[in-house]
Protein backbone atom coordinates (compact mmCIF):
# COMPACT_ATOMS: atom_id res chain seq x y z
CA UNK A 1 0.00 0.00 0.00
CA UNK A 2 1.37 3.65 -0.71
CA UNK A 3 0.01 6.86 0.59
CA UNK A 4 1.55 9.89 -0.29
CA UNK A 5 0.71 13.44 0.79
CA UNK A 6 -2.28 12.68 2.36
CA UNK A 7 -4.34 16.26 3.45
CA UNK A 8 -7.12 16.50 5.33
CA UNK A 9 -8.91 19.41 6.46
CA UNK A 10 -11.96 19.77 8.59
CA UNK A 11 -13.60 23.03 9.64
CA UNK A 12 -10.78 25.13 8.54
CA UNK A 13 -8.42 22.89 10.63
CA UNK A 14 -6.02 20.96 9.50
CA UNK A 15 -5.83 17.07 10.63
CA UNK A 16 -3.58 15.29 8.10
CA UNK A 17 -0.74 17.33 6.67
CA UNK A 18 1.74 15.50 4.11
CA UNK A 19 1.18 12.11 5.48
CA UNK A 20 3.26 9.30 3.78
CA UNK A 21 3.29 5.93 4.02
CA UNK A 22 4.30 2.42 2.00
CA UNK A 23 3.19 -0.66 3.70
CA UNK A 24 4.44 -4.17 1.90
CA UNK A 25 2.29 -6.96 1.02
CA UNK A 26 2.41 -9.12 4.12
CA UNK A 27 3.54 -6.88 6.85
CA UNK A 28 1.30 -5.46 9.91
CA UNK A 29 1.46 -1.94 11.48
CA UNK A 30 0.06 -0.42 14.50
CA UNK A 31 -0.82 3.50 14.09
CA UNK A 32 -0.31 4.97 17.33
CA UNK A 33 -0.23 8.41 19.15
CA UNK A 34 -2.46 10.95 21.36
CA UNK A 35 -6.33 11.15 21.27
CA UNK A 36 -6.97 13.88 18.37
CA UNK A 37 -3.69 12.83 16.33
CA UNK A 38 -5.84 12.07 13.17
CA UNK A 39 -5.32 7.95 13.52
CA UNK A 40 -8.76 7.20 13.10
CA UNK A 41 -9.26 9.90 10.20
CA UNK A 42 -6.21 7.87 8.23
CA UNK A 43 -7.47 4.83 8.90
CA UNK A 44 -11.38 6.05 7.56
CA UNK A 45 -9.41 7.53 4.20
CA UNK A 46 -7.69 3.90 3.88
CA UNK A 47 -11.01 2.29 3.87
CA UNK A 48 -12.66 4.87 1.93
CA UNK A 49 -15.26 6.13 4.93
CA UNK A 50 -13.38 10.09 4.01
CA UNK A 51 -12.24 11.47 1.39
CA UNK A 52 -8.81 13.24 1.09
CA UNK A 53 -7.78 16.79 0.33
CA UNK A 54 -7.54 15.39 -3.87
CA UNK A 55 -5.57 18.38 -4.42
CA UNK A 56 -2.43 17.02 -3.17
CA UNK A 57 -3.08 13.46 -2.26
CA UNK A 58 -2.23 9.88 -4.44
CA UNK A 59 -3.49 6.50 -2.80
CA UNK A 60 -3.27 3.16 -4.26
CA UNK A 61 -4.90 0.49 -2.57
CA UNK A 62 -4.77 -2.87 -4.11
CA UNK A 63 -7.74 -5.31 -2.81
CA UNK A 64 -6.20 -7.66 -1.23
CA UNK A 65 -5.15 -6.02 1.63
CA UNK A 66 -7.30 -5.92 4.94
CA UNK A 67 -7.80 -3.40 7.41
CA UNK A 68 -8.48 -4.17 11.33
CA UNK A 69 -10.10 -1.85 13.05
Amino acid sequence: MLLENICFERDNKKILDNINLKIDIGKFIAITGPNGSGKSTLVKIIMGIEKQDSRKSDFKWKRYYKIAY
